[in-house]
């Protein structure tokens, strides 16, 4: 069954501060901007360990959860109005995964306020097949596109765009997990379009994503 469109509603430019920022950003030919700092999740590879469930699962809906509290990551274009927004009451992830013979495809896992319920539809769509193709849902837009990077501790990334008209989708990405000391550490990349976001908004994220996963 077709994944349906994500509730929402109209967000008025003339009710809101950054409007003038908006306004600003809006005509960029490159409007993005990326923060990439390591993130503690301590916690959670010890929870995930001891409950056997799939970290990157644990990671995705609790990031989902994150964003959905943040108004900036929820906001999107609207394709009918130029002088108006969208805000999404809930995201769903738009991820990456690999695949045995080192390619990989696109997937989608639907925002569920249950984590079990969420976990469980992930597993179903790690386990499908390969040949699926690349659908990256630019259709769409009540999306958060998410990446793993696996095989590396990196400190920068940069996302491919189509530098079309309606991208206007937060990316996040993650990569290796390595320790220090005696904390778990994974790299996280967060790249916003500046119209909708600051770096607080970045921050705000971040800092609510590591105050849960980063929890002994």
């Amino acid at each position: 069954m077709e994944l349906a469109l994500a509730p929402y509603d109209d967000f008025l430019l003339d009710t809101w501060d950054r409007a003038e920022i908006y306004r600003f950003f809006r005509p960029y030919q490159d409007p993005f901007f990326q923060v990439t700092a390591p993130l503690r999740i301590t916690g959670a590879k010890k929870r995930c360990a001891e409950r056997k469930d799939s970290f990157f699962l644990y990671y995705l809906f609790h990031s989902l959860k994150v964003v959905q509290q943040e108004t900036a990551f929820c906001l999107r274009f609207d394709p009918d109005h130029s002088d108006r927004l969208r805000r999404y009451k809930f995201v769903h992830a738009g991820c990456t995964i690999a695949q045995e013979d080192g390619t990989f495809r696109f997937g989608v896992f639907p925002f569920h306020e249950d984590e079990a319920a969420f976990m469980e539809a992930g597993k179903e769509q790690l386990a499908k097949p390969a040949g699926q193709g690349l659908s990256p849902n630019d259709a769409r837009s009540d999306m958060v596109f998410y990446s793993v990077l696996p095989w590396l501790s990196f400190t920068g990334f940069k996302n491919a765009h189509h530098h079309i008209e309606m991208d206007h989708f937060p990316r996040m990405v993650t990569g290796k997990p390595y320790q220090q000391g005696k904390d778990w550490y994974m790299p996280l990349s967060i790249e916003v379009h500046h119209a909708l976001a600051d770096g607080r908004h970045v921050a705000s994220v971040f800092n609510g994503l590591q105050e849960i996963l980063g929890m002994h």
